[in-house]
C-alpha cells in the first residue's frame, strides 16, 4: 500500500512506502500522513491544486495523466463522499463545482467519471505515482 504524505514542516506531499508515521487518516484505499520527518518521503510530486477545476470528464487512459496528478485531492474528496453515501448532486456541487440543476447532464457525466477514476487510482494509478508519476517517462 502508498501512503501520501504530508510534511507539516515545508507543506510538501510525496508518496512514502515506509510505516513510520506520526498522525495518519486512511481515504479508500490511501492512507493520508502528517510527518515531521521528511526523510520518510522518497518520492516527491508536486503539490497539487487544493482545489482545482475540473474537466467535464475524467480521464479514461491505462496510466496516470498529468491530470490526474493535479485532481488527487478532488479523487479523495470523491472517495470520501462515495464513503459517506452523499448524493451525487451534493458532491458535484461542492466538488466538483457544477450544478447539478442549471446542467444536469454535465454535473452527472462529471461525477461518474470522476468517481470511476479516483477508485481507478486506489487499484492501479497508485501504482504510478509511486514510480515516479506521469511525467516518468519508462511508464
Amino acid at each position: 500500500m502508498g501512503f501520501i504524505s504530508y510534511n507539516v514542516y515545508s507543506k510538501d506531499l510525496c508518496w512514502c512506502q515506509q510505516s513510520k508515521w506520526d498522525q495518519s487518516k486512511s481515504v479508500g484505499s490511501f492512507q493520508f500522513v502528517e510527518s515531521s520527518n521528511h526523510s520518510l518521503c522518497d518520492t516527491h510530486m508536486k503539490k497539487p491544486p487544493a482545489d482545482p477545476d475540473v474537466a467535464d470528464a475524467a480521464p479514461t487512459d491505462s496510466v496516470l495523466t498529468v491530470y490526474d496528478e493535479e485532481h488527487i485531492i478532488t479523487y479523495l474528496r470523491m472517495l470520501d463522499a462515495d464513503a459517506e453515501g452523499a448524493d451525487w448532486r451534493e458532491v458535484a456541487r461542492l466538488v466538483l463545482h457544477i450544478d447539478p440543476e442549471c446542467e444536469h447532464d454535465r454535473a452527472r457525466r462529471a461525477f461518474d467519471t470522476h468517481l470511476v477514476r479516483a477508485k481507478w487510482m486506489t487499484e492501479h494509478g497508485y501504482r504510478h505515482l509511486l514510480r515516479g508519476g506521469a511525467s516518468n517517462p519508462n511508464l
